[in-house]
């Protein structure tokens, strides 16, 4: 049986962690392209893509899927370098909309977004990564089967509906993120101590999350109405009125009911 072959646009974070994915799930990435000579040369010894390319003229026709795994800004300007291709083209963002077929160029089109932060040179499993589809014919199943291969976690939805869930992902991994960029940047300073201490309190709540919902695993001085310390806190933030404004802010998104002194 014919093994499905791909193309992969982009040799970025997203790629370094597709890639691996694919060729697991049997499919062969017989060709890589970017405008980063080092980066393509690298995916070439880690992965044994036999074809890599700065030029997207040499792309194959006869490819089954081309993904496109560029920055969200990126994508608009990279598909009129696509040459006339039979193959599925594909992009990965959570917030660009579906792109629209051109009979010229290419007839069928789809979104292949995996929900996950990725990194270049650590490689992420797709077993549990949620995988959000759509395409230009219904819910084809060329597109459903790669995902599958791949991932357990496999949904269908519109464009309108996968920036929501791509929105959610900010507050969730990006917004998260900044705040602990906070708490690191708050610790006593000459003491040794480093973002590390935090890590258990980070796990045990990741874990509480398996089993309650957000709402129901809130603790705190907020969700108490703590004043006392919640006032504290404020105090120790007086010569950063920055970060007093966001504690507060999100001291009341958690209980509307409080009010700081």
């Amino acid at each position: 049986m014919k093994r499905s072959t791909v193309a992969i646009v982009g040799a970025g974070n997203l790629a370094w962690s597709l890639v691996p994915a694919l060729q697991k799930g049997g499919l062969e990435v017989r060709q890589l392209f970017s405008r980063n000579a080092e980066k393509l040369l690298l995916f070439q010894q880690t992965f044994g893509i036999k074809a890599i390319s700065t030029q997207l003229s040499y792309l194959r026709p006869d490819t089954d899927f081309i993904f496109i795994t560029v920055s969200d800004s990126a994508i608009s300007s990279i598909i009129p370098e696509i040459p006339y291709s039979t193959a599925r083209i594909i992009h990965c963002s959570g917030s660009v909309s579906l792109l629209a077929p051109n009979p010229m160029r290419f007839t069928q089109t789809g979104v292949f977004y995996p929900m996950q932060s990725f990194t270049l040179g650590i490689q992420a499993d797709f077993a549990n990564i949620p995988i959000f589809l759509e395409a230009s014919d219904g819910q084809p199943e060329d597109l459903s089967q790669i995902a599958r291969h791949i991932s357990q976690s496999v949904h269908w939805l519109d464009s309108q509906e996968r920036r929501q869930i791509h929105m959610g992902a900010v507050w969730v991994n990006n917004f998260s993120n900044a705040l602990y960029q906070i708490a690191e940047d708050l610790l006593p300073k000459k003491k040794g101590l480093d973002f590390s201490i935090y890590l258990p309190l980070i796990d045990g709540q990741i874990k509480k999350l398996q089993k309650l919902s957000p709402k129901e695993a809130q603790t705190g001085p907020a969700v108490r109405g703590d004043m006392l310390t919640l006032n504290a806190h404020l105090q120790l933030l007086e010569k950063r009125p920055e970060l007093q404004a966001i504690y507060n802010r999100l001291s009341q998104l958690i209980n509307p009911a409080i009010v700081s002194e």
